[in-house]
């Protein structure tokens, strides 16, 4: 299949808008740039170097939230707290730390309770702690 050289140009023109328009807050793309970073971390088994990383940016969410400067997209901030703390759940499961996982994984679920890592990894983690039946209701949601 090949593309004609218009069709190409207008992917490219839709891909600089949907870039142009993610995160035009400086502040957002740090983050944005931090949980991949933090993605890449995680595949290469630094748990603790994700989990530093992710804490810096719910501070520098947590910081900027504090300044009561409302000037910020509300939605996409609450779209990177729940990346975040779902991102931090993913990693305190791995270093077997199931209360702090779960902990993370409420926090992500306070603000999207549909979010199905989130869910995951909550109720992997009761399973893991003895509350199998938590667990198992828990689990059964993300279906």
């Amino acid at each position: 299949m090949t593309l004609s050289s218009q069709r190409i140009d207008l992917i490219k023109e839709e891909l600089k808008e949907v870039i142009d328009q993610s995160s035009r807050d400086p502040i957002f793309h740090e983050v944005e740039k931090n949980l991949y970073r933090c993605k890449e971390l995680e595949k290469s088994r630094m748990y603790g170097a994700a989990i530093n990383l992710l804490k810096k940016n719910l501070e520098i969410l947590d910081a900027r939230i504090a300044r009561h400067d409302m000037t910020f997209d509300v939605h996409e901030m609450n779209n990177l707290l729940i990346n975040c703390n779902a991102e931090l759940a993913q990693c305190y499961h791995s270093v077997i730390d199931y209360r702090r996982s779960m902990q993370y994984a409420r926090a992500a679920l306070n603000l999207d309770s549909k979010n199905t890592q989130a869910i995951y990894y909550l109720g992997s983690g009761q399973n893991k702690t003895g509350d199998f039946l938590g667990g198992y209701n828990t689990l059964k949601e993300i279906k």
